[in-house]
């Protein structure tokens, strides 16, 4: 048969309306082949990939022939070749986990680069405090520093940081009964759990370990210089120069002050150390008179840990672990620059923070 301009406009006409030779077929829906290099650098979810499906042929169907589809719902896109400096990194960020497994869903954030081509996978949790350490094993020695002395305790008490009058500035957080709901706008009314008020020390106040050699915390202290107002908030590299933890370091930042602390003086606080003067743990979790163990030192062996109340548990175990149950070990130290690991558990940051040295990974 000849064909025509005139038939050929014949054909596409009755293609429109989906008939060929008095054959009906289904439309043919063709939408374009989504690679890597077709999709802007721009959020990406799920639920344009996985929810719903991209078909590349859709329902092609003729009497006597098998349907033609593809979907790419579970496909990786396709890479992207490049023969320039210029590459594309690929990061996947993990959301937090959520209590509905509708609601979680995985972000593909396309990036582009100027450095080597390569995918990393990160989660949003690596900002949390505990999670950057692993890059660093260890810290050079403190050898400009000066001289103290430790000891432990945990009170409950409220710090005496969280009082404004006190601080002339940031204060540290001040917490409910629970020891972790934020007193907000803390002020006088409130009070000291230890003074007949309701304001008690964080949980989160306790130490942790970093690594075998480095490990954070909080403490009370006390200088032969400046004044409280000059100490509240302010972070200190302790390295211990006697007992078993000699030779090992401890970042702390000053959240309490005492009258029965000496110059030069970091009281660590642990749970299970010791409640020292004040009790306030017999009102928030049920404590002993004296606390746990001895009023003054504490309880006497790890497994003693376990009469404290779970939310303490950690910190307890700590000083066994970590800090090998050392009794009261000297220290070299200076002041550092606090770093966020510190200042997001606390809510504090000195005022004249950015003056001083920051350690390597802040």
């Amino acid at each position: 048969m000849k064909i025509t301009t005139k038939s050929i406009l014949s054909m596409v006409a009755l293609l429109s309306i989906g008939v060929v030779d008095g054959k009906k077929i289904t439309k043919c829906a063709i939408k374009p082949k989504i690679t890597a290099s077709s999709i802007p650098t721009t959020l990406i979810t799920n639920d344009a990939i996985n929810d719903e499906p991209i078909t590349l042929v859709e329902d092609i169907t003729t009497e006597g022939k098998t349907p033609i589809s593809s979907s790419i719902k579970n496909e990786p896109i396709e890479p992207i070749s490049t023969t320039s400096k210029e590459s594309v990194a690929i990061t996947t960020i993990r959301p937090i986990p959520v209590t509905s497994a509708a609601a979680a869903t995985t972000t593909t954030t396309i990036t582009t680069t100027t450095t080597v081509a390569e995918k990393k996978e990160t989660s949003v949790l690596d900002s949390d405090a505990n999670s950057t350490h692993g890059l660093f094993v260890s810290l050079p020695e403190v050898t400009k520093g000066e001289t103290g002395r430790t000891t432990r305790y945990w009170d409950c008490c409220l710090a005496s940081c969280a009082w404004k009058e006190n601080t002339g500035g940031p204060v540290v957080n001040a917490c409910e009964i629970d020891g972790k709901t934020l007193i907000k706008n803390f002020d006088y009314t409130y009070g000291n759990v230890c003074a007949g008020g309701k304001g008690f020390m964080c949980n989160n106040n306790q130490p942790w370990e970093i690594n075998e050699d480095i490990a954070f915390g909080f403490a009370a202290a006390s200088f032969s210089k400046g004044s409280q107002a000059d100490w509240c908030c302010s972070c200190y590299r302790l390295q211990f120069t006697s007992e078993e933890v000699k030779g090992k370091q401890m970042i702390v930042q000053i959240t309490n002050t005492g009258t029965d602390l000496s110059d030069n003086h970091f009281d660590i606080q642990i749970p299970g150390g010791g409640v020292g003067i004040f009790n306030g743990c017999q009102k928030q979790w049920n404590s002993p008179a004296d606390g746990w163990g001895q009023r003054s030192g504490g309880i006497n062996s790890r497994s003693d840990c376990s009469n404290l109340p779970k939310e303490l548990q950690d910190g307890c175990y700590w000083r066994f672990d970590w800090f090998k149950n050392a009794d009261n070990p000297a220290v070299t130290f200076e002041r550092v620059q606090c770093p966020v690991e510190l200042t997001s558990k606390s809510g504090c940051v000195p005022l004249d923070n950015d003056k001083y040295k920051k350690i390597p990974w802040n």
